[in-house]
């Protein structure tokens, strides 16, 4: 099992803020084409993705704090990593 090291999380992080923004832009973008009832949507989706956004910060910092406190409960495995995200999936 490998671990990842301050720099590889900061990249990651980088790497899915960046995704999840392309993400939200297009979420939003996509409600605005629906005419009158895109007003609603997206309001919606911008709701959506200010929850997601706060999570997906929060998540982050966790990291950064778990990384910079060392110990056992400092290290961030792939497996976890990858498990957050598959559980993040399955709430959409």
């Amino acid at each position: 099992m490998s671990t990842e090291t301050p720099e590889d999380i900061s990249a990651r992080h980088k790497k899915e803020l960046k995704s999840f923004e392309g993400e939200k832009r297009a979420a939003i973008k996509n409600a605005k084409s629906r005419g009158k009832k895109g007003k609603g949507a997206v309001k919606e989706a911008e709701f959506k993705y200010e929850g997601l956004e706060r999570d997906l910060k929060e998540r982050h910092k966790m990291e950064i704090e778990q990384i910079t406190s060392g110990g056992e409960e400092g290290t961030v495995s792939e497996k976890d990593v990858a498990g957050d995200k598959l559980d993040k999936s399955k709430e959409e």
